[in-house]
């Protein structure tokens, strides 16, 4: 289906004579076609990250960006200034990088997450320019571990219970 789909597409721009991505955005009803700008991971948590955070994934999308390279500045700006941000917030160390290659920092707030990244936008001029977008990761949320009874219980967090 999908070969299909593509092959009358191509067929379609040809026998107009524009481009196949001035075809689909006509049939699409976008009147202004543009390349869609990235999305960049920032912050791994639970099995990604390898911590506690119930957040799977928290990313940035550079949405007042009017390039690709003004996107990925914008990212580089965030990216590298986040960890020093986040470790003087937190008092601790700067944060590892997790499995999907955004930080992972030990705190399990994804609020205080979104406070330092507001604040490291702010900083890095920005703040207008970007939002961010969270993945949540339900089984790191909930899980159910055994008691020593051999019982099960339900915990928010299976790392968290085991760590008290």
């Amino acid at each position: 289906m999908l070969a299909l789909s593509v092959a009358c597409c191509k067929a379609a721009a040809k026998y107009k004579e524009v481009e196949l991505y001035e075809h689909i955005a006509q049939i699409a009803n976008i009147s202004e076609p543009h390349i869609p700008m990235p999305w960049f991971n920032i912050v791994n948590g639970g099995v990604a990250g390898e911590n506690v955070l119930y957040a799977q994934s928290i990313s940035l999308v550079p949405v007042k960006a009017e390039s690709i390279q003004d996107a990925l500045t914008t990212a580089f700006d965030i990216y590298s200034s986040f960890p020093t941000r986040l470790a003087a917030e937190e008092g601790e160390s700067k944060p590892n990088i997790g499995k999907l290659g955004g930080y992972s920092p030990t705190t399990e707030s994804v609020d205080k997450i979104f406070q330092v990244l507001a604040e490291t936008a702010k900083e890095t001029g920005q703040e207008n320019g970007v939002k961010f977008g969270v993945t949540m990761n339900v089984e790191n949320y909930c899980n159910k571990i055994e008691t020593e009874e051999g019982g099960e219980e339900e915990v928010r967090s299976a790392r968290k219970k085991t760590a008290d």
